[in-house]
């Protein structure tokens, strides 16, 4: 089993994420949950290639592996890709989210609504994460 979780890869969040209990996972291996901090963020790139490389590994024991749980975008990215067409700028994303935390989420929705009014219309303004990052690829 090859845990496809986004929060069931961080360690200390057993109840709260619903992780296999440790029976279940002595009764049948679990990969990638409990491994990582919540300290240590994981984009849905780098998750991608921790699942493409346990795979890889289940696959050379003779084994056949089941990919299992939560999210789509790393679904997504494992058997379609990473969208590579924007790129970070942290100077620019360091100002939206102290703009973000001075002003509130409307203001940078309000922003959002006047450059793509489609993509705003599926935010909610409290999605910090989301808000800042699209006005960030917009502005790069």
């Amino acid at each position: 089993m090859i845990g496809l979780d986004s929060r069931q890869i961080y360690s200390g969040m057993e109840i709260g994420t619903a992780q296999p209990t440790k029976k279940e996972q002595d009764a049948i291996p679990h990969h990638l949950i409990g491994i990582r901090s919540p300290e240590e963020p994981i984009t849905s790139g780098e998750y991608a290639k921790l699942i493409t490389a346990t795979v890889r590994d289940v696959r050379k024991r003779g084994k056949e592996p089941i990919i299992c749980g939560g999210s789509g975008l790393y679904y997504r990215a494992i058997t379609k890709g990473i969208f590579k067409g924007s790129v970070s700028n942290l100077k620019v994303r360091e100002q939206l989210e102290k703009e973000y935390d001075e002003e509130g989420g409307s203001v940078l929705l309000g922003k959002l609504q006047s450059v793509d009014p489609d993509y705003a219309k599926i935010v909610h303004p409290n999605n910090r994460r989301r808000l800042v990052r699209a006005l960030e690829i917009y502005k790069a």
